[in-house]
């Protein structure tokens, strides 16, 4: 299954496992990272990727509101991605999202 915006999966953030939602991809070009909005296939064809993070507030469900009271958007490699999730095993309500069992793809 391919990687596309809007999509979730499991990446290291700090000591961290969490969820983070795919906001944009790049890849490296002529010395410069470039955006593409391309289905990717493999995480090796992308520099970095651009996410919004959801960190782990109990066994299956996740925020995305820190205790300082902001969100995390941060740009991560795609070593640190571990895992593909499904959009049908997600549901968000509010700040927090639920993981479904059973719908998660591996990288």
């Amino acid at each position: 299954m391919p990687l596309i915006k809007g999509n979730y999966m499991f990446v290291k953030y700090g000591n961290q496992m969490c969820i983070g939602r795919v906001l944009a991809t790049y890849f490296e070009g002529h010395s410069n990272h470039c955006f593409t909005e391309e289905p990717i296939t493999n995480l090796n064809d992308i520099s970095y990727i651009s996410l919004h993070v959801y960190i782990s507030i109990h066994f299956n469900l996740f925020s995305d509101i820190v205790q300082e009271g902001c969100s995390i958007l941060t740009h991560h490699l795609a070593s640190n991605i571990f895992y593909h999730i499904l959009l049908s095993s997600v549901i968000i309500e509010g700040n927090i999202l639920n993981i479904l069992e059973g719908k998660i793809l591996s990288k």
